[in-house]
């Protein structure tokens, strides 16, 4: 795994989570609201051609090793400056360690709704929202963070920010209390219903 600790001085924050979840929302508040740089993968991968092809779904399919290595070379030039924000559901993908991954959640009753409005075909729909249930991009991120907070409202995204606010102007701070956010009573709902398998 890529470490760019050494390499500088700053915080660096990975905001992931679902497809649909509000992740970009999310971190455009965080940037506005403490003045972070922002950098989104989808950006870096449409912007870089780091693709391999587009899947029968209209999805571009990373190459995750020179999407990692151009994620890298961005951030550092950030970093010197103090801190960055990076955004995107292939975050947890990316070889990297972060100081704090932020996994924004969403109830699997929105979720779908968000997705069914952007036009995901039924096999694509049901992977993600099998993704949000397992808190797939969570699992991942332990591996690549020294911290991982869990967004689920207006609340924990304060407490969040006020925590990443914190720690950029030096100040010592307890982080948020971890928050594991179980969504297996709504997917037993949802497989009851037959919406997924």
């Amino acid at each position: 795994m890529v470490s760019i600790k050494k390499e500088r001085r700053g915080l660096f924050v990975a905001v992931t989570g679902t497809p649909g979840a509000g992740k970009s929302t999310f971190a455009k508040e965080v940037s506005d609201a403490i003045k972070i740089p922002l950098i989104e993968i989808n950006s870096i991968l449409e912007s870089y051609q780091l693709f391999s092809k587009i899947d029968d779904d209209g999805a571009k399919v990373a190459m995750i090793k020179p999407l990692t290595k151009k994620i890298k070379e961005l951030a550092e030039e950030n970093l010197k400056n103090g801190a960055v924000l990076i955004v995107g559901h292939l975050a947890c993908e990316l070889d990297i360690k972060y100081d704090i991954a932020i996994i924004v959640r969403c109830s699997l009753e929105s979720l779908e709704e968000r997705l069914s409005e952007r036009g995901y075909e039924e096999g694509k729909l049901k992977e993600n929202l099998m993704a949000e249930a397992l808190d797939y991009c969570g699992v991942a991120a332990q591996e690549r963070s020294d911290e991982v907070l869990e967004v689920d409202n207006s609340s924990d995204r304060k407490e969040v920010m006020d925590y990443l606010k914190a720690r950029l102007e030096g100040v010592q701070t307890h982080p948020p209390e971890l928050k594991q956010i179980n969504r297996m009573p709504e997917l037993l709902k949802f497989i009851e219903s037959g919406k997924l398998p």
